[in-house]
């Protein structure tokens, strides 16, 4: 059977993870009205002609019986498929098949392998000339051996490995592999089998997406690391820790090559260390970088991590990735970066902010990279270690890595506090944990064969994902709780009253539960403007040194009864603990205590010094600006600390504060300032 790759997108969507919200999936996929429905069209039209089923389009919303999902899933999903690529994507096919190969490759062998004609074939490479022209590569021709890559072989390797990880994070990935797998089948088992004898012997289960990474990135890439030397800046640098992980598969994997050169090894070393989550190795750049970005965002945000350590474990984890895929340009695909952006706009927000006003310049971080890292410190802000009560068991597959899947989980728990959701890498651990469903991020052939109830979901649960499990949640499990309950026996009441897609959406509108009240609660979470107030803004502060700079700012908390005054002894304590990174950039401190230290009231106030003192940070001394937060948590005050951190990057704040002659025009700066924003939004 053959079929458009578009059309098959938006198979998986409406079937399989049951999005059916037009307005949803036009502005997910980027598609006309009219595009999409050409796409139903010729599912009802050519696929399903000869049933007695059809997907059906009412107001805004596509609809679909249970019978019609049933035989997609069985009778189209289950066959053998050819692929229709987009001119997109088989340009980039094309890409990675020529890096396979260290000699010329015929375009007669490319329009065999591809199955498209000559021309097709010239068109692409025309096309694809254009476009690796960026990267410094060429192809050259030649009529008697055909066609090769010229250029760096570290841009060379930088494409096509960024062009399998944009292939790796689709829903339809395994069409293209399928193509891939063909021709490098043998490659791929070797590579597979040491990864097997890896994970066997040390105990390592590697994320789902990372495996299919390293088995094709290495297998299309292995002649170039017999053939071509590679400049990696920094690589013959690195002194490998012959008792790590990393360097374990390391060895093992360089012993599949014939005779590879030396430079290979450490360039194999880096690329594993770059999504390798336990990594052992001690790095001394990545531990000052880890220390100095955690306390300068507990001071930017106001939030304090309960256990450091552990903080520190996970994110040296996470940056050591980072540091590696940053340092020696390995590719970086975030799928979700718009989703976390979107969904989590003022951590997002603070954490950009933090990494700007590091003095440690060592990773140039790009908003993918932010957006991982604002999942990692969600996950670990998140992490509830509480014994729960649980009655049901669900497996969990989340093939995005570690702290993706951490903060997946945390978000069901909190959803469904009964249901115990355990982590499994493979579909053969169901029937030994006895599980009764199971919930993955990706659709795999298997899953769809599974006995037991499956439900494919975003990383990131969007609302009507949330609300949608409840409603399966609910008929799969009737005893969740008294709420739940109640909606079941309203459904079955009603049921032979209504058709199938009125229930659907009654049940959808019932079980708007808790958590999207929530939601809607934080997105009311106050500005900077509702907590700073004229009586705690002082201007032209005479302070001799640090201390009565931060007791002068923090005084104003206990004379106001913000605070006690046992928390301006603790804004002082903890600047001693903390040290130089209280000054979070030029000239300007942000003193905080712990909200049990006696907090009453959210609260920020304001400090500008007559005369500059020193707090003992050589890059950002001397301190003229001090601002000092009251919090009474982690959460209520992030919108107004995100939004400070924007007004701490504009100097014009600076030079208003200077020349502002009463407390009161200060804050009518800061409201200003958030009715330009308000309108720019």
């Amino acid at each position: 059977m053959m079929i458009e790759e578009r059309i098959l997108m938006i198979i998986s969507e409406v079937v399989l993870r049951k999005k059916r919200n037009i307005d949803s999936l036009l502005s997910a996929h980027h598609l006309s009205e009219r595009q999409l429905m050409y796409c139903i069209d010729r599912i009802n039209d050519e696929y399903l002609y000869k049933t007695e089923y059809e997907i059906e389009i009412k107001g805004n919303q596509l609809f679909l019986s249970e019978a019609c999902e049933q035989f997609i899933v069985e009778e189209f999903l289950g066959r053998e498929i050819t692929v229709l690529f987009s001119k997109q994507n088989r340009i980039r096919l094309l890409f990675v098949y020529l890096c396979s190969e260290k000699e010329y490759i015929s375009l007669d062998s490319i329009a065999y392998y591809f199955k498209y004609s000559r021309s097709s074939v010239m068109n692409d490479i025309k096309e694809l000339k254009d476009y690796i022209s960026k990267f410094g590569i060429k192809i050259t021709y030649s009529r008697e051996e055909g066609y090769k890559l010229l250029g760096d072989e570290r841009e060379i390797r930088f494409l096509c490995l960024k062009f399998l990880l944009e292939f790796i994070h689709k829903d339809d990935y395994r069409f293209c592999f399928d193509l891939l797998n063909h021709e490098f089948v043998d490659k791929i088992s070797y590579v597979s089998q040491v990864i097997n004898n890896f994970s066997k012997a040390s105990g390592y289960l590697m994320p789902t997406n990372r495996r299919v990474e390293i088995e094709l990135g290495l297998s299309i890439l292995f002649n170039r690391f017999e053939k071509y030397q590679i400049n990696c800046d920094g690589c013959n640098e690195i002194k490998i820790d012959r008792n790590s992980l990393v360097a374990e598969l390391t060895l093992e994997l360089y012993q599949l090559f014939d005779g590879p050169l030396e430079s290979n090894l450490e360039y194999l070393y880096c690329w594993l260390q770059s999504m390798f989550f336990e990594n052992t190795d001690q790095n001394l750049s990545i531990i000052n970088y880890v220390n100095e970005f955690l306390s300068k965002f507990e001071l930017l945000s106001g939030i304090k991590f309960v256990c450091r350590e552990r903080a520190f474990k996970s994110l040296y984890q996470h940056l050591a990735q980072m540091y590696y895929r940053v340092m020696y340009k390995f590719p970086i695909i975030n799928p979700l970066s718009i989703r976390v952006e979107d969904g989590y706009p003022e951590m997002f927000s603070l954490i950009k902010r933090t990494v700007e006003f590091m003095d440690a310049e060592i990773l140039d971080i790009n908003n993918e990279e932010i957006a991982f890292l604002t999942i990692q410190i969600l996950a670990i802000l998140s992490s509830n270690e509480n014994i729960r009560d649980t009655h049901h068991k669900v497996g969990l597959m989340c093939v995005n890595g570690v702290g993706i899947s951490l903060l997946l989980k945390n978000q069901l728990e909190d959803l469904f506090p009964r249901i115990e959701f355990i982590n499994i890498d493979s579909l053969q651990m169901i029937s030994n944990l006895q599980l009764e469903a199971v919930i993955s991020t990706n659709v795999n052939q298997k899953l769809l064969q599974l006995k037991i109830p499956y439900f494919i979901v975003s990383p990131i649960l969007s609302r009507e994902e949330k609300q949608r499990l409840k409603v399966n949640f609910s008929n799969l499990f009737n005893d969740e709780d008294k709420k739940t309950l109640s909606v079941a026996q309203v459904v079955e009441k009603i049921k032979s009253e209504v058709s199938r897609e009125q229930l659907e959406r009654i049940e959808f509108l019932l079980l708007e539960d808790s958590s999207e009240k929530n939601e809607r609660k934080e997105e009311n979470q106050p500005v900077l403007s509702d907590i700073i107030f004229p009586e705690l803004v002082q201007l032209k502060i005479k302070a001799s040194n640090w201390e009565e700079a931060i007791r002068i700012v923090g005084g104003k908390f206990v004379e106001y009864g913000f605070a006690t005054e046992a928390y301006v002894d603790d804004m002082v304590n903890i600047t001693l603990e903390t040290g130089p990174y209280i000054v979070i950039t030029k000239h300007v401190a942000m003193p905080h205590a712990r909200p049990e230290a006696g907090a009453k009231k959210l609260a920020i106030s304001i400090g500008v010094l007559d005369n500059s003192v020193e707090f003992g940070n050589k890059e950002n001394d001397p301190v003229k600006y001090v601002f000092g937060l009251c919090a009474l948590d982690n959460h209520t005050h992030l919108t107004a600390m995100s939004e400070l951190a924007e007004l701490l990057d504009d100097s014009e704040f600076y030079r208003f504060l200077d020349n502002a002659s009463n407390p009161c025009e200060v804050v009518s700066y800061i409201k200003k300032y958030e009715e330009r924003k308000d309108e720019y939004v």
